[in-house]
């Protein structure tokens, strides 16, 4: 019965216009609601609460075994990638919850959130994370793929946009138009001052840069290691002679 049941709704992407497929918030920020079984306590799922800090889909697996009952040892020796939002929906999360750092890919791209910065680097075949210099170089999306940038604003061509167009556009949606910096190898955005990720800060802040692409090194190869395109390029170099390193 509804009742006692326990009910996730969610979804795997944003709204498709705005950049399905992209890692722009309108793409990786989604809905995520929660309504407990009236058998579990208050205490431990506290009806109406709202949790602030980012949380991941990968969390919801943990966190349905923490309401059926799994202690977090249990949990934990599981191996899972996510953590139970239980402790967050009590209300005993603090600091660390705001700051905890969050993944996220899509083809070549690999991406961190930890509040309020985000970095984003695509290190495909073709262009090794170099920087895209908007001289004439070609703009690939994020399966290293030619597109073109002008056929690529859905919104304003909608009425006129073919299969072709479509094609030429590679699944990037709008978020080619939508973000001026879409064809950078390197992107690092300040969430609080650019919701909209329109001003690419990756040269201004190098040690915030630095800092992420460490973390997100760090992760590609714990949970990678069995990928061969990782094992080949991604996570062979040192972080200081990586490709996506600032001084490269």
């Amino acid at each position: 019965a509804y009742h006692d049941t326990l009910v996730v709704y969610a979804a795997d992407h944003g709204p498709s216009f705005l950049g399905k497929g992209a890692p722009y918030e309108a793409g990786v920020r989604v809905p995520l609601l929660l309504k407990p079984p009236a058998s579990i306590s208050p205490a431990l799922f506290r009806a109406g609460a709202r949790v602030d800090s980012a949380v991941a889909l990968i969390d919801v697996f943990p966190t349905l075994l923490g309401a059926a009952g799994l202690s977090s040892a249990e949990v934990a020796s599981g191996a899972v990638h996510g953590r139970s939002l239980l402790p967050v929906l009590r209300g005993e999360g603090g600091a660390s919850d705001e700051q905890r750092p969050i993944f996220f890919e899509v083809g070549y791209l690999r991406g961190v959130l930890r509040h309020p910065w985000k970095l984003v680097v695509v290190h495909d075949p073709v262009d090794r994370c170099r920087p895209w210099r908007g001289d004439g170089t070609p703009c690939r999306n994020f399966h290293a793929e030619r597109v073109q940038v002008a056929q690529c604003n859905f919104t304003s061509l909608q009425a006129a946009a073919s299969e072709r167009t479509r094609g030429a556009c590679n699944m990037t949606y709008d978020a080619v138009a939508r973000h001026a910096r879409f064809c950078d190898r390197r992107q690092l955005y300040h969430l609080e001052r650019d919701p909209l990720e329109q001003e690419n800060v990756a040269e201004r802040y190098g040690s915030e840069y630095d800092a992420l692409l460490a973390l997100l090194l760090a992760h590609v190869r714990h949970v990678e290691a069995s990928n061969p395109a990782v094992a080949r390029s991604l996570a062979r170099q040192s972080n200081a002679n990586h490709p996506c390193s600032r001084k490269r």
